[in-house]
C-alpha cells in the first residue's frame, strides 16, 4: 500500500511538473515587452538627394551614409507597462498606448505641442525580442519640392536596447553564485544589493 501511495504521488509530481514546463513555452511575446528597456547602441543610414523631374522613381544621391553610436547609460529607456508605454530621453518623457502584432510595434504617442494635445502613431518593427534584448527599426522617407525641384530624405535607424535589470540577468547571477559554493541565501542576496 505504501508502495501504491509512493507510485501515485510521484506520477502526480511529473505530471504537474509537465504541464509547468509546457506552460513556460507559451510565453507571449507581448509578455517580453513589458519592463524597462534602456537603449545601448543606435545604428542610422541616410540617403538625401533630389528627383528627377521627368520621372521620379531616378533618385539623383547628393549625400549617403552610415553611422553608429553608442548610447551612455539613461539617454533613452522606454519602460512597457500591461497598457501603456513611457519614452524617457534627455529633457524629454512622453506617455503612450501600445500594440505588439505581427512583429511590429504600434506606439500612439499622447504630446502637447503648441498648447494642445496631439497623437501621434509610430509603427517600429522588432526585428529581435527576448527576455533581455530588443531591436526595433524604423524607416522614413520624404520627398518636398523647393525651388523648382524635388528633394528627398531616407533614413533607416536600429535601435538596440538591453532591458533593465532583467530578471534573467539576476537569476543567471543567483545560479553563477549557488554554483560556486554561495550557499547562504541572505549572503547571495548581500552580494547582489552590494553590485
Amino acid at each position: 500500500m505504501k508502495k501504491l501511495i509512493l507510485v501515485v504521488a510521484v506520477l502526480a509530481i511529473a505530471i504537474t511538473a509537465c504541464k509547468k514546463d509546457n506552460n513556460s513555452d507559451s510565453v507571449s511575446e507581448n509578455s517580453l515587452l513589458i519592463g524597462n528597456w534602456e537603449a545601448i547602441i543606435v545604428l542610422v543610414e541616410y540617403e538625401y538627394g533630389t528627383l528627377n523631374l521627368a520621372d521620379t522613381t531616378i533618385r539623383i544621391v547628393e549625400e549617403e551614409g552610415s553611422e553608429g553610436y553608442d548610447l551612455p547609460s539613461g539617454t533613452l529607456t522606454l519602460n512597457f507597462t500591461q497598457d501603456s508605454v513611457n519614452l524617457t530621453s534627455v529633457g524629454v518623457n512622453v506617455n503612450g498606448e501600445w500594440q505588439y502584432t505581427d512583429e511590429a510595434l504600434y506606439i500612439t504617442w499622447y504630446m502637447v505641442e503648441d498648447g494642445e494635445e496631439v497623437e501621434i502613431l509610430e509603427v517600429l518593427d522588432v526585428d529581435e525580442l527576448s527576455n533581455s534584448s530588443m531591436v526595433l527599426s524604423i524607416e522614413y522617407y520624404e520627398s518636398y519640392p523647393e525651388d523648382g525641384e524635388i528633394y528627398y530624405e531616407e533614413f533607416s535607424q536600429i535601435i538596440h536596447f538591453d532591458k533593465a535589470d532583467s530578471a534573467q540577468k539576476i537569476i543567471a547571477e543567483v545560479e553563477r553564485l549557488i554554483a560556486n559554493n554561495k550557499t547562504s541565501i541572505s549572503q547571495i542576496i548581500k552580494e547582489l544589493r552590494n553590485r
